[in-house]
């Protein structure tokens, strides 16, 4: 293999990059009309992601992102800012979080933190950006000085290393902004220089509701950003609410019909609470709650809160009704206990029979959520329970029966069906590695899990049903193609 160095400024070489790496040209996707009208890039959270790296290795221009309420865009930056403190080594923390002797702590040496400022822009006043007058200095020197707020200071310590993410920009108050927006482009803020290692991210809403309700962002205030808008794909925000552990019920009902269930833009809602990604994840932690308040009734007698009816669908109906609204909490309850009626032996009987297959015709989209969610929950609870037998014998038997099983499902089902379960299980599997492990580590031994569940399945089929071997192998080519490249880098990295 050759050595020469690469030509970086005249690109000689660089052909051999796009001939290893390059895939099928693909169109740019059509801007939306508000993106059009000023020339605005559309992205999506990939592209977001993607392009934060670039922003983190050159800090010296801030980055913006436009777009409608909850849609997501102050979680793709807190969750690009804990990536980079995982590449820095430093621990993650939220300032906003943080009080007392900690927070002093944190201001006076942040060396060991990587730390996500998030600065409400549409709720500072003035003392919050300019800082608080300093009256005795003014009487003993004859002119006025200002102390710096704590943000300041911390974001101007040599030390710091982190993002000051500025949310709702064009909420802020003009005098606000002005400094703001100055603090985006000379990186100076009340007399003070931002840390080298300080990363400017910005976020602004976007759309027709806000409308009069927000400054103005021109021509020469976008030009000190790279800036564009974010449009969510409901596929890209179930991958992201796996990761960060929305609860599958909420994933499964929103992805039914997202138009309705996780956009609000269907005529049923509730106008008054907005349906979103945002409130989804506020949904989630209400549901998680209300689970854990039964679970700890059911396993340690733990008595139930006060006010608790003692059903479950009763109480999350009241408990999820002020994070989504009436209407919502109703249709998602009720396709709750469609999906709890299913029983694990009836749906095998029924995919060997192939009555899945013939009525899937018949099946809505949330019948189909039901039923993946209800396989998905099922298949990983046995996974895990049969790896934890300590009689090797018994567990090998349990991991055998299970393998068949879910053979026969997968192959009893739609080829929709079939890769939306292998994908779910699979997302599953690559969260459920130890927290102490480094991340390659953790991709590997989630690469080794996905292999030791999958190889068995495929063998299962085979023997089982030859027929649906061939189409069953490209369900999960894709995936099984990425952990092959994962494994493949390690190689390459040891050679």
């Amino acid at each position: 293999m050759s050595t020469s160095k690469i030509d970086t400024t005249s690109g000689s070489q660089m052909p051999d990059i796009y001939k290893r790496f390059g895939g099928s040209a693909s169109k740019a996707e059509p801007l939306s009309r508000a993106a059009n009208d000023v020339n605005l890039p559309v992205w999506s959270m990939k592209n977001i992601m993607y392009l934060l790296n670039g922003a983190y290795n050159d800090k010296s221009r801030s980055f913006l992102v436009l777009g409608a309420a909850g849609i997501g865009k102050s979680a793709v930056m807190k969750q690009f800012a804990q990536t980079a403190a995982k590449k820095e080594g430093r621990v993650y923390v939220k300032f906003n979080n943080l009080a007392g002797l900690q927070r002093s702590e944190a201001i006076k040496d942040p060396s060991q933190y990587y730390v996500f400022l998030d600065l409400r822009a549409g709720e500072l006043n003035p003392e919050q950006v300019q800082g608080i007058p300093d009256v005795d200095y003014g009487k003993q020197h004859g002119y006025l000085r200002f102390l710096p707020p704590d943000w300041v200071k911390l974001v101007s310590n040599p030390k710091f290393s982190g993002m000051l993410f500025l949310d709702e920009l064009n909420r802020s108050d003009k005098n606000i902004l002005n400094s703001l927006l100055q603090l985006s482009l000379d990186r100076e803020i009340s007399g003070h220089t931002l840390s080298k290692n300080a990363m400017v991210c910005a976020a602004a809403n976007w759309g027709a509701e806000f409308e009069g309700n927000v400054q103005e962002l021109d021509t020469a205030h976008m030009r000190r950003f790279k800036a564009g808008v974010l449009v969510l794909k409901p596929e890209e925000w179930a991958e992201y609410a796996m990761e960060i552990g929305i609860s599958k019920y909420i994933i499964d009902f929103a992805m039914s019909n997202p138009s309705d269930n996780m956009f609000g833009k269907g005529k049923q809602i509730n106008k008054d609470i907005p349906i979103n990604p945002a409130s989804l994840e506020f949904a989630s932690n209400s549901l998680k709650e209300v689970e854990r308040q039964y679970h700890d009734h059911w396993t340690s007698n733990t008595p139930l809160p006060a006010g608790a009816t003692g059903d479950i669908y009763q109480d999350l109906s009241v408990a999820l009704s002020g994070d989504l609204g009436e209407e919502w909490v109703n249709k998602f309850v009720e396709w709750l206990r469609i999906v709890h009626k299913f029983n694990w032996n009836d749906i095998v009987g029924k995919a060997k029979e192939g009555a899945f297959k013939t009525k899937s015709k018949e099946f809505g989209a949330s019948e189909k959520f039901a039923l993946t969610s209800y396989i998905t929950d099922q298949t990983y609870s046995r996974w895990l329970q049969a790896r934890e037998s300590k009689n090797p014998a018994e567990k090998q038997k349990a991991i055998d029966m299970l393998n068949i099983q879910l053979a026969t499902i997968l192959t009893g089902v739609d080829k929709e069906q079939a890769s939306m379960i292998a994908k779910v299980i699979k997302h599953q599997m690559l969260k459920d590695t130890p927290k102490e492990m480094n991340e390659l580590d953790a991709n590997l031994l989630a690469a080794e899990r996905w292999t030791e569940f999958i190889v068995p399945i495929l063998k299962s089929v085979k023997e089982e049903y030859p027929n649906d071997f061939q189409a069953f192998q490209k369900v999960f080519a894709s995936m099984k193609s990425a952990n092959a490249n994962a494994l493949g880098r390690e190689k390459e990295d040891k050679n």
